[in-house]
């Protein structure tokens, strides 16, 4: 394990960016390490832009993760995912959920979304470790289409492994919803990790 691992996880108000910025700082810390959460910009109401920085450690000083200095970008939407571009380099690992949710400048008429390509793109210009999710598709099998932000998660634990084992996701999922949704919210987490096992055998190391 390097000595800080740094994660950008966004999306827009109403797709769980904190809590998921929770749960994996909530396992982070049940496996003895060190974590600063914060989220640095952006409303939390619903539809509006989000942005969160999990940086995990042994000692974690610093909240903030510079431009270019991310090791894992987890996006719960496409457009949101092009705007995280700045945080990544060759290094870096982007998630990407390939939900729309088209913000309101494009609803009335003043801006138009990007195609998928113009995403993919901009991104996979920065970095050549980009995996596409479909974790809308995966959480309706799960429950609900309010289980995707936990398959974004579930993903990311395979894709950032040995960085926290798995068991301790698990655990914290279980603590943060207590008996609501438990059983749900561990399937679409596994179909997630399961999916991230899929996508990563195809990958030449």
């Amino acid at each position: 394990m390097k000595e800080i691992t740094n994660i950008v996880i966004s999306g827009v108000g109403g797709q769980g960016v904190l809590m998921v910025s929770e749960l994996i700082g909530n396992a982070a810390m049940y496996m003895g390490l060190d974590v600063r959460v914060t989220e640095t910009h952006g409303l939390s109401q619903r539809g509006g832009s989000l942005l969160s920085y999990v940086r995990i450690g042994k000692v974690v000083h610093s909240p903030l993760v510079e431009l270019g200095g991310a090791d894992y970008i987890i996006s719960m939407e496409l457009l949101e995912a092009m705007r995280t571009v700045p945080y990544s380099s060759k290094r870096t690992i982007h998630i990407v959920n390939l939900r729309r949710i088209p913000p309101a400048t494009v609803m009335v008429g003043k801006a138009t979304y990007p195609s998928f390509e113009q995403i993919r793109s901009t991104i996979t210009k920065e970095t050549n470790k980009a995996f596409f999710v479909d974790a809308y598709g995966l959480a309706r099998k799960a429950g609900g289409a309010i289980f995707q932000n936990v398959v974004m998660m579930g993903f990311f634990s395979k894709a950032s492994e040995p960085l926290i084992e798995r068991p301790f996701y698990e655990e914290a999922i279980r603590h943060l919803f207590k008996g609501k949704h438990i059983d749900s919210n561990i399937e679409a987490f596994r179909m997630g990790y399961e999916a991230g096992r899929e996508m990563l055998s195809h990958i030449t190391p």
